[in-house]
């Protein structure tokens, strides 16, 4: 079927997302630290190709910090320029304090 939406069942609203979750481990002075990192992919071929994946921090509890957002046009993009901002910072500094 050329010339058809991927993913004729969405309204023009909604948009189809693939998910992908990765755990970064790193050492933070005599431990072993981990963070868990979720990437959106957007499926949409109306979306900008420079935005189409999106790496954060996730927490259960805590909000990440806008500058730990980034988009990229591909998935290892995307996560490789995450890790390079958490990289060499304890990884809390990702998320807003909690106190």
């Amino acid at each position: 079927m050329t010339g058809t939406s991927p993913a004729p069942f969405l309204r023009t609203d909604e948009q189809l997302l693939r998910i992908h979750y990765f755990r970064f481990f790193t050492s933070q002075g005599c431990a072993l630290g981990s963070v868990d990192i979720v990437v959106e992919e957007a499926l949409a071929p109306s979306t900008p190709v420079a935005e189409r994946c999106i790496a954060r921090p996730q927490h259960p509890r805590l909000v990440p910090k806008s500058e730990y957002t980034v988009r990229a046009e591909t998935v290892d993009a995307a996560l490789a320029r995450l890790v390079d901002r958490l990289r060499g910072r304890p990884l809390t500094d990702a998320f807003f304090p909690t106190h």
